[in-house]
C-alpha cells in the first residue's frame, strides 16, 4: 500500500508570504535611501512588510505543529517562511527596542533656551525632553567651549561634519570677530529618514563656544533617539579633531640653543 505525503499548506503560504515581504522591504528602504520615493511612500511599504513578516512567522508555526501531528512534506518551506517572515520583522522589533532604550529626541539641543535655528523649522511644537532624562542617555550632549578662535573652530566643525558624510545646506561664515558662525547640514539615518543638524559658533571669553541641534525634518511623534545618537558621535569626533589640532599646532615652551643645552623662552 502506498502511502501519499502531502505538503503542508501552512508552509507553501508562509513562504510564499515571506519572500513576497523581503524583497519589498530591502528595495523600499533602498529606494527611501537615495531620495527615490517619499517617506510617506515608504513607511506604507514598511508597514506591508512588517504585516507580511508576522504573517509568515505564524503560518510557518502553523505549519510546524501541523507537520508533527501528520507526518507531511514541508519542514524546509516552512523554516524559509519563518526566517524571511523574522527578517521582515527586524525593522520594527529595533524600533521598539530603541523606543524602551531612548527618550525621544525629536529636537534636541544642547542649549534648550536659545538652541540654534533650523532651515527646515518644525510646523508642530514637540514634546520638550527633559533636561534630566536628555543628559542621562546623552551624557556627551553638552555646550563645548575650547581655547581656539571661532574662524579656527569653524573649520574644524566643518570638517568633521563633512567627513561623516551629511549634506549641509547652509553656511554662515561671518567675518566679524564676535559674530556668531552657523552650519546645518541633513543627517539621514539607516533606513533614510532625514534629521537636520544645527551647529553654532560664538566668541568666548577664552575661546569659543559651541552649541548643537538635532531635529527631525518631518514631526514624528518618537524618533528613537536617533538625534540625540547624532549629537553625541558629532561631539566626540569634534573633541577628537580639536585634540588633534592642538597638538599639531602647540607652541613649545623650550627651545634649544646648543645641543644639550635648553634655555626656557618667555612670551609676553
Amino acid at each position: 500500500m502506498r502511502v501519499f505525503l502531502r505538503t503542508s499548506k501552512f508552509a507553501v503560504w508562509s513562504r510564499r508570504v515571506g519572500t513576497f515581504g523581503v524583497p519589498l522591504l530591502v528595495l523600499s528602504i533602498l529606494l527611501h535611501v537615495f531620495g527615490q520615493i517619499s517617506t510617506d511612500v515608504f513607511e506604507v511599504c514598511l508597514a506591508i512588510a512588517t504585516a507580511a513578516g508576522g504573517l509568515a512567522v505564524l503560518l510557518a508555526l502553523a505549519g510546524y505543529v501541523r507537520l508533527w501531528f501528520t507526518g507531511d512534506k514541508g519542514w524546509s518551506l516552512a523554516s524559509i517562511g519563518l526566517f524571511t517572515g523574522v527578517l521582515c520583522l527586524l525593522p520594527a522589533g529595533t524600533a521598539v527596542w530603541l523606543m524602551a532604550s531612548y527618550p525621544s529626541t525629536a529636537d534636541i539641543s544642547t542649549d534648550p533656551r536659545d538652541a540654534p535655528e533650523l532651515i527646515f523649522p518644525r510646523s508642530g511644537s514637540p514634546e520638550p525632553i527633559d533636561p534630566d532624562m536628555a543628559l542621562e542617555a546623552f551624557p556627551r550632549v553638552l555646550t563645548r567651549s575650547y581655547r581656539l578662535d571661532p574662524a579656527t573652530l569653524f573649520g574644524i566643525a566643518r570638517g568633521v561634519i563633512e567627513g561623516r558624510g551629511w549634506q549641509l545646506i547652509f553656511i554662515q561664515d561671518s567675518q566679524g570677530a564676535d559674530a556668531a558662525r552657523q552650519l546645518n547640514a541633513i543627517h539621514k539615518s539607516l533606513l533614510g529618514w532625514s534629521d537636520e543638524i544645527a551647529v553654532r559658533i560664538e566668541p568666548a571669553p577664552l575661546g569659543a563656544r559651541l552649541d548643537v541641534r538635532g531635529a527631525s525634518v518631518r514631526n514624528v511623534e518618537h524618533d528613537l533617539g536617533a538625534n540625540g545618537r547624532a549629537l553625541e558621535s558629532f561631539l566626540v569626533a569634534l573633541d577628537q579633531a580639536v585634540a588633534e589640532h592642538l597638538r599639531s599646532n602647540v607652541v613649545p615652551d623650550v627651545a634649544p640653543d646648543a645641543p644639550g643645552d635648553a634655555t626656557p623662552v618667555t612670551t609676553p
